[in-house]
């Protein structure tokens, strides 16, 4: 064809040619292009079939894995090129999709990254393929050959840089992922301290309601008490103060203390101290009450032990505290021997003591 459009004239000298004795087949290079065998299109998609570029064309319009126009609305993995398949119906689900499977889609990559380093080692028969059709199809002469050389090797050139500029883009998508993914672990435990801080600060709130509204009744549970005892025993000056109640909502303030006789180290002491509050300065001083203590045994209310006494307004214990909690108690250095205390059960299966305190003002 080429020989008519040209005037029966080499392009290169424009000397005559004729068909007969100046052209021949290129046997060589037919065989080498009929022994070339390319995989189906559909070969991602479960073809397996292997063929000649003519056989192919033939084969592709029946292939029965190609894709169906039934899908025209729905979404593709982003990482579709390298062999995710998955079909999605909306950006969310993409965006779920794309953060659920991130393993999956480093794998592809890995896999994309492999046959790149297997299709160059092509490259050599595909060049050959394509420089013989160059041969066969003389370019015109002039300058037009030298452009049409250099939109060959550019298309050439343009083939081989695809797939690193695809696994590169893919490359920058996995490190945005990653990013994304280590913000919201810093934002997730920036909300786990809030919300840790928040229940602590509920935690106290509850507590002080607890204690403010408790109508001057406490009840104190020391936990390992016989650890507690053994503490005390090694250091005489150990002392054990409970939480701080009051005798109402804008009443006076107390708690409780325990500790080892300083007379008698065989029984244990119980007082209770008056504590600075705010309301000190509406109420009346010295403090004027009654107040109970009470040992609870856990399974027999006949062993509970339980001692009343009246405030004496001449002690320094119930004049208003200068201190956080005043010096001075008011109470029993002897309330309980400790024998008593392990042998009667008052600790029960817990190993905890109970003391209930009522405080009354008069």
């Amino acid at each position: 064809m080429w020989l008519k459009r040209e005037g029966s004239c080499c392009p290169i000298d424009n000397r005559p040619l004729t068909a007969d004795s100046d052209l021949f087949v290129d046997n060589y290079t037919r065989r080498e292009i009929a022994q070339t065998r390319l995989e189906c299109p559909n070969a991602g998609y479960g073809c397996k079939v292997v063929l000649q570029p003519i056989d192919l064309e033939n084969h592709i319009p029946s292939c029965s894995f190609q894709r169906t126009g039934s899908g025209k609305n729905s979404l593709h993995c982003t990482f579709e090129n390298v062999g995710c398949r998955t079909t999605i119906s909306s950006a969310d689900e993409l965006a779920s999709h794309l953060e659920s499977n991130l393993q999956q889609h480093l794998n592809l990559l890995s896999m994309a990254y492999t046959k790149l380093l297997d299709l160059s080692k092509t490259q050599t028969m595909n060049g050959k393929a394509e420089e013989a059709n160059s041969m066969w199809d003389p370019q015109p002469k002039g300058n037009s050959v030298a452009g049409s050389t250099t939109a060959t090797v550019g298309n050439s050139n343009a083939g081989e840089t695809h797939w690193p500029e695809l696994i590169r883009a893919l490359y920058e998508k996995v490190v945005l992922l990653e990013q994304k993914g280590y913000e919201q672990t810093i934002e997730m435990n920036n909300l786990k301290q809030q919300l840790a801080t928040s229940n602590a600060r509920l935690e106290r709130v509850r507590h002080e309601l607890a204690t403010t509204h408790c109508g001057g009744i406490y009840i104190w549970r020391v936990p390992n008490f016989r650890e507690q005892l053994t503490a005390m025993t090694r250091d005489p000056l150990l002392m054990l103060y409970s939480p701080a109640f009051y005798t109402s909502q804008y009443g006076y303030r107390f708690c409780l203390r325990l500790n080892l006789s300083a007379k008698n180290r065989s029984h244990l002491a119980v007082l209770v101290h008056l504590m600075r509050s705010e309301n000190d300065v509406t109420l009346d001083w010295p403090f004027s009450g009654r107040m109970s203590l009470k040992l609870i045994h856990p399974t027999d209310p006949q062993r509970h032990l339980k001692e009343t006494m009246m405030s004496r307004p001449e002690l320094e214990a119930f004049r208003r505290p200068r201190h956080e909690i005043c010096p001075r108690g008011f109470g029993y250095t002897e309330f309980v021997k400790v024998s008593d205390l392990l042998s009667i059960g008052f600790l029960g299966e817990t190993d905890t003591l109970v003391l209930r305190v009522q405080v009354q003002c008069v």
